[in-house]
């Protein structure tokens, strides 16, 4: 869960041009991860959570927000933890906020927005630079 937060936050960065959430994202040993949401739902363990408590949350987003977030639902949502994991620790943002630790250091970095913007702008560039050849 908290690596797709980390893209539904980086793509409505990219698509609406707004946080999508105020929480800051930290660059934790597995990936990106928001330390609010991770004590609120460290409970549930592997389990989900009721939808009562997912769909109540649904309706502070707007339309272009639920757009952007069926979006990267279709798009990372297949993949499980370990995969995502994989993923973002192959993406500049992550690898800039732990700059200079080892993979085992803990840390409270913080994933720059400005940095997500740039880096996912680009990779949408190169990916509609690929869709028009």
């Amino acid at each position: 869960m908290q690596k797709l937060l980390y893209y539904a936050q980086a793509w409505n960065l990219v698509f609406n041009k707004a946080p999508l959430f105020k929480d800051k994202i930290e660059a934790w040993i597995h990936g990106p991860a928001i330390p609010e949401m991770y004590r609120l739902f460290k409970n549930f363990d592997f389990n989900n959570p009721p939808a009562e408590v997912l769909k109540e949350n649904l309706n502070v987003f707007d339309a272009k927000e639920k757009k952007v977030l069926k979006s990267v639902w279709e798009t990372y949502g297949k993949f499980d933890g370990d995969y995502l994991e994989i993923l973002t620790h192959n993406e500049l943002p992550w690898q800039e906020a732990r700059k200079g630790l080892s993979s085992l250091d803990p840390s409270k970095n913080i994933i720059s927005e400005e940095r997500m913007v740039e880096y996912y702008e680009q990779k949408l560039a190169e990916s509609d630079k690929d869709n028009k050849k």
